[in-house]
C-alpha cells in the first residue's frame, strides 16, 4: 500500500477537520455512557466510563481514518449524492401524507386561505 497521502497537506486537512467535528459532535457518547453505568455500584461506575470513553475514542478514530480513506475513492460522492436523492424522492409522499393527516401546511399557508 502506498502512503504517500500521508505527507500531502489535504490528507492532514481533511483529517482535521473531520477529528474536529467528531469532538464537536462526540457528547452523545457522554450521555449514553452516563445512562448505561447509571444503575452501576460506584467502582463499577468508573470502570464502565472508563472503557466505554476508551472504546468511544478508539473506534472514533479508526473510523474516522476509514472515512477519509474512502473519500478519496473516485466517484463516491456523487454515487452518496445519488442515493440521497433516491431516497429523498422515496420518502417525500410519506411526509406529505403525515403532515396532510396532522393538518399542517406543507408550503407555507393553504392555498386559498390569507
Amino acid at each position: 500500500m502506498d502512503f504517500a497521502f500521508l505527507s500531502e497537506a489535504p490528507f492532514w486537512t481533511a483529517l482535521l477537520s473531520i477529528i474536529v467535528a467528531n469532538i464537536l459532535l462526540s457528547g452523545d457518547n457522554a450521555v449514553v455512557i452516563a445512562m448505561a453505568s447509571r444503575n452501576l455500584a460506584p467502582n463499577q461506575q468508573k470502570q464502565a466510563i472508563f472503557w466505554g470513553s476508551a472504546a468511544a475514542i478508539i473506534l472514533r478514530v479508526i473510523l474516522t481514518i476509514t472515512a477519509v480513506q474512502l473519500l478519496t475513492l473516485p466517484y463516491l460522492k456523487i454515487i452518496g449524492a445519488v442515493l440521497l436523492l433516491y431516497i429523498a424522492c422515496s420518502s417525500w409522499p410519506i411526509v406529505v401524507r403525515k403532515m396532510s393527516y396532522m393538518g399542517t401546511p406543507i408550503f407555507g399557508q393553504r392555498f386559498g386561505q390569507s
